[in-house]
C-alpha cells in the first residue's frame, strides 16, 4: 500500500537542479556573521550577542545565497548586471533583467548624479507551503558584506495560493561596480504564518504602568535570555529526509 509523502510546513525546490549542490538554502543561524571576528579583536567579547532583540533576528528564519557570481555596475552613461561573470555559465540559470524604475522612484536617493536603475535577478528556488505561510524578504542586512553599495529591495510574498518565486532586486546606491560571489548572502527569509490581528491604540492604565515598569528580572545576567526569549526553530533537511 502506498503512502504519501509528509510534506514539510516549507519547501525550498531547486528548479535548476544545480543550486543545491553548491549554494543551498541554509537556516540562518548557521551563517556565519562577517563583522564577529572583528568585534572579539577590537572589544574581546562578541558584543552583537548582548542584544537579544538584534541576535535573534540574525537567527530567524533562512539565507538565500547567490546561485551564481553576480556582476552589477552602473555610473552616469548607465547600468550592467551580469550572471556567472565574464564566462560562459553551464547552469541554465535565467539571466537577470531589468525592472520598471518608476516602481520604487523615491525610495532611496542615489549618489554622485546616477539614475536608479533596479536588477531583478530569477532565482532557481520555487517556494512550497503546505500552511498559510507567507515569507518576509529582506535583505541579509547582518549577513551580508555589500549593502553598503546595494540597495535591497524588501517585501512581503504570500506563497499559500500556488505562488512559489522568489526573487533578488536590487539597484546601485552610487557610481561604483560590484561583485556578488556565489555563495553569499543574498536574502534573508523570514516566514510567518498568516493570522488575524486585532490592536488598540490607547493611554495607559495603572496595570500597563505597573508592568512596563517592572524590573524584576534586570537583576540577574542575562535576564531576557533566561525568562523571557521564545525559542524559535527552523530545521531544513535535504532531499524531505
Amino acid at each position: 500500500m502506498w503512502f504519501s509523502k509528509k510534506r514539510k510546513d516549507i519547501e525550498f525546490v531547486d528548479t535548476s537542479r544545480n543550486a543545491y549542490l553548491h549554494s543551498p538554502i541554509i537556516p540562518a543561524k548557521k551563517v556565519p556573521i562577517p563583522f564577529a571576528d572583528d568585534q572579539r579583536q577590537k572589544h574581546g567579547k562578541y558584543k552583537f550577542s548582548f542584544c537579544p532583540g538584534m541576535y535573534d533576528y540574525s537567527a530567524y528564519g533562512y539565507i538565500m545565497p547567490a546561485w551564481d557570481d553576480f556582476h552589477i555596475k552602473t555610473n552616469k552613461a548607465g547600468s550592467t548586471a551580469l550572471q556567472g561573470g565574464y564566462r560562459k555559465t553551464q547552469d541554465n540559470f535565467t539571466p537577470p533583467n531589468r525592472m520598471d524604475a518608476d516602481v520604487v522612484d523615491g525610495v532611496f536617493k542615489p549618489q554622485d548624479g546616477i539614475d536608479v536603475h533596479v536588477w531583478k535577478f530569477n532565482a532557481p528556488w520555487g517556494v512550497f507551503v503546505n500552511k498559510n505561510i507567507s515569507c518576509f524578504l529582506m535583505p541579509a542586512f547582518y549577513h551580508a558584506k555589500y549593502l553598503d553599495d546595494v540597495y535591497v529591495y524588501p517585501g512581503i510574498v504570500d506563497y499559500s495560493k500556488r505562488f512559489h518565486t522568489i526573487n533578488f532586486i536590487c539597484a546601485l546606491k552610487r557610481d561604483c561596480e560590484v561583485h556578488i560571489k556565489q555563495g553569499e548572502p543574498l536574502l534573508h527569509i523570514l516566514p510567518f504564518h498568516n493570522g488575524d490581528i486585532e490592536s488598540v491604540s490607547r493611554p495607559a492604565e495603572q496595570e500597563d504602568m505597573d508592568s512596563f515598569k517592572s524590573t524584576i528580572y534586570n537583576s540577574q545576567s542575562n535576564f531576557y535570555r533566561k525568562f523571557l526569549y521564545v525559542k524559535k526553530k527552523f530545521s531544513l533537511n535535504k532531499n524531505n529526509k
